[in-house]
């Protein structure tokens, strides 16, 4: 017996497991019987992070995390504000540089 033990703990965890009907094999469990990680709080880190590296917000990619739809309409409504003013800072520096730059292309002074 004690050579069939120690040749079923000698395999690596991708090596085929072979044995009789007679055998009854189960996973190995923790402690207790629920899960080792939250897969709630993962995907949790994981969304946050994909918006963080893309620099975008969460309602944009359709990723809530249980906000309710008033939330989301305000996050968007902040979203497209900051846009509008990065637009706006953006169309008077180049407006502004094309005049100093190209003065044959810039409106007749009076």
């Amino acid at each position: 017996m004690d050579e069939i033990t120690n040749h079923f703990n000698s395999l690596h965890p991708d090596d085929a497991l072979v044995h009789w009907d007679s055998v009854k094999v189960d996973y190995l469990k923790g402690g207790n019987s629920g899960p080792m990680i939250d897969i709630k709080k993962l995907i949790d880190i994981i969304d946050t992070q994909m918006a963080t590296s893309l620099k975008t917000l969460l309602t944009i990619l359709s990723r809530h995390q249980g906000s309710t739809e008033t939330y989301s309409s305000i996050d968007t409504q902040i979203y497209i504000k900051n846009v509008e003013s990065a637009r706006s800072v953006y169309k008077n520096a180049f407006g502004s540089g094309l005049f100093l730059w190209e003065p044959e292309y810039a409106a007749p002074r009076q």
